[in-house]
Order: C-alpha cells, then structure tokens, then sequence
C-alpha cells in the first residue's frame, strides 16, 4: 500500500511571543504550545492523518479555531487551580516587591529581591494559599 505524504505548512504559525502551533513528527499532529502563568502546555490539536484531506486555508482555520479553544479551557482550568491551591510563590514574591517598591527605597527593594530569590532558590517555587 502507498501511503500520500501530505505536504506540511510551516513548521510553527506564530500566535503571540511564545504562544504557537507546531508541526511536530515525532506525535504525528499539529501541537498547540501555551504559556499561561510561566508554565508550558502541549496538546494535540488534530493528527495529521485527519488532517490529510483538508485545504490549507480550512486546516488554518481548524487549528486556530481549536487553538483557541485550548486556550480558553487551559486559562480556565489553571484559573479554578489557582483558585483551589493558591498563588506560586514567585507570584506573590512579585506582588510583595511592588508593594515593597511604593513604600522603601531602592536600596531596601534590592535586598529584599536578593533575599527572596536567595529563598526561593533553596525552597523552590511552591504553592501558597492565601485564607481570607
């Protein structure tokens, strides 16, 4: 049996700095790539056997439209995640410096950012739940 190769778009389609759709032959599938909240997400978003009998222009759209998708629901899910299992803690580590920032000066800023990552780099960047 002979199988028809399709030919492949560019290997990625650029969506945003680091948000894209990537032609990836070792899972055989156009992957989409998120960065929500410094962390990278992969999923498929249609295997290239499915894809085969499609035009360009309607793949295009296909893989924006469920690129976006993704998008939504991952942006969801880690939102109700933060929501059940608080910030990271380089999060708040940049919340606590901007308010350091208004009330210190430079100096007092500095340190407490040297300290900080001091900590962080030692402990690693954990969850912390914040009580109301």
């Amino acid at each position: 049996m002979c199988y028809k190769k399709a030919t492949p778009p560019p290997k990625s389609y650029i969506l945003s700095h680091k948000n894209e759709i990537v032609h990836d032959q070792r899972q055989k599938a156009y992957v989409g790539q998120l960065w929500i909240n410094k962390k990278r997400y992969r999923r498929v978003l249609i295997r290239f056997v499915e894809a085969e009998g499609l035009e360009p222009d309607q793949l295009n759209a296909l893989l924006v439209e469920r690129f976006l998708k993704l998008k939504e629901k991952l942006s969801r899910e880690v939102e109700r995640l933060t929501d059940e299992q608080g910030l990271f803690f380089s999060e708040l580590l940049d919340l606590f410096l901007a308010h350091v920032q208004a009330n210190r000066d430079e100096r007092t800023v500095g340190k407490y950012r040297q300290q900080l990552s001091r900590y962080q780099k030692i402990v690693g960047d954990y969850r912390i739940r914040l009580h109301s």
